[in-house]
């Protein structure tokens, strides 16, 4: 687990202000196929090489999902898409998965929701994130508290920046706990907090957030997608190019977050399904990311203001025609 190790001590640099490179955390919403997940690593594997000096680039690995009412679990849980939930395949499929995806060299991040299954994915996470329905949650601050990685938390769905302030003391703090193992067994082990957590803006259900990080001076990533797109694909390059200029001339915002695929959309989950097609929220395809992120790069290289003008002048014409227990 080195490589995880390093990619780790990247984003700790980047959190310290030791790093000039800015965070581009990208993938499906959702994983629910290995093989295309693996296709659009390898893409991403190759993009991100050449934008390295400027960008680290994360890839979204997100094996459960938050649910409030009665829907797919997520990829961990639910393997087959068929509502059988077998768990224990899908954690057999999920840890194959991270495997193949390791070889790759290429950092993941993932949002962890069941504590009892972190020791099993963290050893391969560069980058943890608590959502949005669990940040409120003592378990979940307790459980980043132990996670030696950088964690992003993501405000609520109300919006409210002090439960996300909250979020990230906590967790900074010393912790003692019974932690699963794992082996799956539970240890009381103490931590002395996690130093490196950081607020996420997502949107609220009040809509787009993003342009509060102008105001604030916390360590941040700005989620393009969720409540700052409005769950749609033209609302998420807006909020892409609208936030360029807030993180590439604000010390404080570290980067952005975007959900990408191989194909553009999302489709219900009716077999047989499309190949490269979101099961969840809708996603870019790899074409449009792949600009978005040159974009990105050659903005940070010119160090032009006015290059985020052009391009969002542009496309504003265009749209109106682990855990401590595994030595981590």
């Amino acid at each position: 687990m080195q490589k995880v190790k390093e990619f780790r001590d990247q984003g700790f640099e980047i959190i310290q202000g030791r790093s000039s490179k800015k965070v581009l955390v990208v993938g499906p919403c959702s994983i629910h196929d290995p093989s295309e997940t693996l296709e659009y690593a390898k893409k991403l594997k190759q993009l991100s090489v050449s934008v390295e000096d400027k960008l680290f680039i994360v890839m979204r690995v997100f094996l459960e999902k938050p649910r409030t009412s009665h829907d797919w679990k997520g990829f961990i849980y639910d393997p087959f898409l068929n509502g059988t939930c077998q768990l224990e395949k899908g954690i057999k499929a999920s840890i194959d998965l991270l495997e193949d995806l390791q070889k790759l060299e290429l950092p993941l991040a993932t949002e962890f929701i069941d504590p009892n299954l972190a020791p099993l994915i963290a050893p391969y996470i560069s980058w943890g994130f608590i959502g949005a329905r669990t940040m409120r949650s003592p378990i979940h601050r307790q459980l980043a508290a132990f996670l030696t990685m950088p964690v992003g938390f993501k405000n609520p769905l109300d919006g409210d920046l002090e439960a996300l302030d909250s979020a990230i003391k906590v967790a900074s703090l010393s912790h003692t706990a019974l932690i699963p193992t794992e082996d799956l067994t539970l240890k009381i082990k103490t931590t002395s907090g996690n130093p490196y957590c950081h607020g996420v803006l997502r949107g609220s259900k009040n809509g787009p957030n993003y342009k509060l990080a102008l105001n604030l001076s916390e360590k941040l990533l700005i989620d393009c997608a969720h409540g700052n797109s409005l769950k749609t694909l033209m609302g998420m390059e807006k909020a892409f190019y609208e936030s360029l200029d807030i993180c590439t001339t604000s010390s404080h915002v570290m980067g952005l977050m975007l959900e990408s695929f191989l194909e553009e959309g999302k489709q219900s989950v009716i077999h047989p399904l499309k190949k490269g097609v979101s099961i969840t929220d809708p996603c870019l395809n790899f074409i449009k990311t792949k600009k978005l992120i040159l974009d990105f790069y050659k903005l940070l290289s010119h160090s032009q203001r006015s290059f985020s003008s052009s391009i969002e002048s542009s496309f504003k014409s265009t749209s109106s025609s682990e855990m401590v227990i595994r030595g981590a």
